[in-house]
Protein backbone atom coordinates (compact mmCIF):
# COMPACT_ATOMS: atom_id res chain seq x y z
CA UNK A 1 0.00 0.00 0.00
CA UNK A 2 1.18 3.12 -1.11
CA UNK A 3 1.83 6.48 1.55
CA UNK A 4 -0.93 7.95 0.25
CA UNK A 5 -3.32 5.37 0.18
CA UNK A 6 -2.45 4.97 3.98
CA UNK A 7 -2.49 8.26 4.94
CA UNK A 8 -6.42 8.15 3.21
CA UNK A 9 -6.97 5.81 5.01
CA UNK A 10 -6.46 6.96 8.88
CA UNK A 11 -9.24 10.08 8.88
CA UNK A 12 -11.52 6.88 8.01
CA UNK A 13 -9.97 5.07 10.80
CA UNK A 14 -10.98 7.68 12.66
CA UNK A 15 -14.71 8.18 12.13
CA UNK A 16 -15.40 4.75 12.23
CA UNK A 17 -13.76 4.48 15.37
CA UNK A 18 -15.83 7.66 16.71
CA UNK A 19 -18.83 5.76 15.82
CA UNK A 20 -17.82 2.40 17.43
CA UNK A 21 -17.41 4.07 20.75
CA UNK A 22 -21.16 4.54 20.59
CA UNK A 23 -21.33 0.98 21.30
CA UNK A 24 -18.68 0.27 23.23
CA UNK A 25 -19.81 2.52 25.71
CA UNK A 26 -22.29 1.17 27.46
CA UNK A 27 -20.90 -2.69 27.66
CA UNK A 28 -17.40 -0.84 29.06
CA UNK A 29 -19.72 0.46 31.88
CA UNK A 30 -21.38 -2.54 32.79
CA UNK A 31 -18.03 -4.56 32.34
CA UNK A 32 -16.20 -2.04 35.32
CA UNK A 33 -19.39 -1.97 37.21
CA UNK A 34 -18.94 -5.88 37.34
CA UNK A 35 -15.29 -5.46 38.28
CA UNK A 36 -16.00 -3.77 41.05
CA UNK A 37 -18.60 -5.94 42.51
CA UNK A 38 -16.95 -8.87 42.15
CA UNK A 39 -13.20 -7.55 43.81
CA UNK A 40 -15.12 -6.88 46.53
CA UNK A 41 -17.26 -9.49 47.07
CA UNK A 42 -20.57 -7.73 46.65
CA UNK A 43 -19.53 -5.15 49.14
CA UNK A 44 -19.80 -2.62 46.58
CA UNK A 45 -23.39 -2.38 44.66
CA UNK A 46 -24.80 0.29 42.62
CA UNK A 47 -27.79 1.95 42.95
CA UNK A 48 -30.01 4.03 40.30
CA UNK A 49 -30.08 4.42 36.41
CA UNK A 50 -27.20 4.89 34.23
CA UNK A 51 -28.38 8.09 32.50
CA UNK A 52 -25.67 8.43 30.06
CA UNK A 53 -27.23 8.06 27.17
CA UNK A 54 -24.14 8.96 24.66
CA UNK A 55 -20.55 8.41 25.15
CA UNK A 56 -18.31 11.58 26.81
CA UNK A 57 -16.08 13.57 24.10
CA UNK A 58 -12.98 12.35 26.14
CA UNK A 59 -14.54 8.70 25.18
CA UNK A 60 -14.98 9.60 21.72
CA UNK A 61 -11.58 11.37 21.13
CA UNK A 62 -9.35 8.90 22.79
CA UNK A 63 -10.87 5.62 21.03
CA UNK A 64 -10.15 7.57 17.85
CA UNK A 65 -7.06 8.89 18.35
CA UNK A 66 -5.75 5.25 19.81
CA UNK A 67 -7.37 3.64 16.66
CA UNK A 68 -5.44 5.97 14.33
CA UNK A 69 -2.48 5.56 16.03
CA UNK A 70 -2.53 1.96 16.21
CA UNK A 71 -3.56 1.63 12.63
CA UNK A 72 -0.51 3.75 11.69
CA UNK A 73 2.07 1.37 14.17
CA UNK A 74 0.75 -1.81 12.27
CA UNK A 75 0.76 -0.47 8.70
CA UNK A 76 4.52 -1.43 8.39
CA UNK A 77 4.04 -4.83 9.90
CA UNK A 78 2.92 -8.06 8.25
CA UNK A 79 -0.38 -10.06 9.25
CA UNK A 80 1.19 -12.35 11.36
CA UNK A 81 3.25 -9.29 13.32
CA UNK A 82 -0.03 -7.01 13.07
CA UNK A 83 -2.35 -9.44 14.26
CA UNK A 84 0.04 -10.77 17.36
CA UNK A 85 0.37 -6.87 18.45
CA UNK A 86 -3.16 -6.57 18.05
CA UNK A 87 -3.73 -9.56 20.56
CA UNK A 88 -0.87 -8.24 22.85
CA UNK A 89 -2.99 -4.79 22.94
CA UNK A 90 -6.51 -6.20 23.57
CA UNK A 91 -4.87 -8.50 26.27
CA UNK A 92 -2.66 -5.51 28.12
CA UNK A 93 -5.92 -3.58 27.81
CA UNK A 94 -8.18 -5.73 29.68
CA UNK A 95 -5.42 -6.66 31.68
CA UNK A 96 -4.70 -2.80 32.58
CA UNK A 97 -8.53 -2.10 33.35
CA UNK A 98 -9.05 -5.50 35.93
CA UNK A 99 -6.18 -3.86 37.72
CA UNK A 100 -7.38 -0.47 38.21
CA UNK A 101 -10.77 -1.72 38.67
CA UNK A 102 -9.50 -4.20 41.69
CA UNK A 103 -7.47 -0.78 43.03
CA UNK A 104 -10.17 1.80 42.63
CA UNK A 105 -12.48 -0.57 44.15
CA UNK A 106 -10.49 -1.18 47.03
CA UNK A 107 -9.81 2.36 47.52
CA UNK A 108 -13.34 3.37 47.45
CA UNK A 109 -14.26 0.67 50.03
CA UNK A 110 -11.99 1.53 52.48
CA UNK A 111 -12.47 4.93 52.43
CA UNK A 112 -16.10 4.08 53.45
CA UNK A 113 -16.87 5.57 56.73
CA UNK A 114 -20.80 4.86 56.68
CA UNK A 115 -21.09 1.76 55.71
CA UNK A 116 -24.00 -0.66 56.96
CA UNK A 117 -22.69 -4.03 57.32
CA UNK A 118 -19.46 -3.80 55.35
CA UNK A 119 -21.32 -2.51 52.37
CA UNK A 120 -21.05 0.54 50.23
CA UNK A 121 -24.28 1.86 47.96
CA UNK A 122 -22.70 3.71 44.98
CA UNK A 123 -24.52 5.61 42.62
CA UNK A 124 -24.33 4.79 38.86
CA UNK A 125 -22.48 7.79 38.17
CA UNK A 126 -19.48 8.28 41.21
CA UNK A 127 -16.84 5.56 38.84
CA UNK A 128 -15.67 7.63 36.21
CA UNK A 129 -15.90 5.29 32.96
CA UNK A 130 -13.64 7.89 30.70
CA UNK A 131 -10.86 7.79 32.91
CA UNK A 132 -10.63 4.25 33.48
CA UNK A 133 -10.51 3.32 29.51
CA UNK A 134 -8.57 5.99 29.12
CA UNK A 135 -5.82 4.86 31.20
CA UNK A 136 -6.12 1.55 29.53
CA UNK A 137 -5.36 2.45 26.62
CA UNK A 138 -2.74 4.38 27.02
CA UNK A 139 -0.91 1.62 29.18
CA UNK A 140 -2.10 -1.03 26.20
CA UNK A 141 -0.61 0.76 23.50
CA UNK A 142 2.78 1.75 25.23
CA UNK A 143 4.49 -1.34 24.73
CA UNK A 144 4.16 -1.01 20.77
CA UNK A 145 4.66 2.38 20.51
CA UNK A 146 8.18 1.91 22.58
CA UNK A 147 8.69 -1.36 20.50
CA UNK A 148 8.37 1.28 17.18
CA UNK A 149 10.65 4.25 18.54
CA UNK A 150 13.20 1.96 19.69
CA UNK A 151 13.04 0.15 15.80
CA UNK A 152 13.53 3.65 14.62
CA UNK A 153 16.45 4.76 16.89
CA UNK A 154 18.14 2.22 15.30
CA UNK A 155 17.88 3.39 11.84
CA UNK A 156 18.40 6.59 12.73
CA UNK A 157 22.24 7.01 11.68
CA UNK A 158 24.35 8.54 14.39
CA UNK A 159 27.09 10.73 14.43
CA UNK A 160 29.20 11.40 17.29
CA UNK A 161 29.78 15.22 17.83
CA UNK A 162 30.56 17.22 14.88
CA UNK A 163 31.34 16.40 11.57
CA UNK A 164 34.98 16.97 10.62
CA UNK A 165 33.59 19.33 7.69
CA UNK A 166 32.48 22.01 9.99
CA UNK A 167 35.70 22.48 11.36
CA UNK A 168 37.07 23.46 8.31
Amino acid sequence: MTRNKRILILPLVFVLASIASFFIQKPFARMVRYFYTAFTHNKIYFTGKYFRLFPGDAFILSFGIFCVVFTALLFRHRFKQGLYRTLMVLGLFFLSVTVICWINSAALLATCTACKEGRRVSGMGQVKYDIIFITGLSIAILPVMTEEVMIWCKKKPRTRGFNERQLI
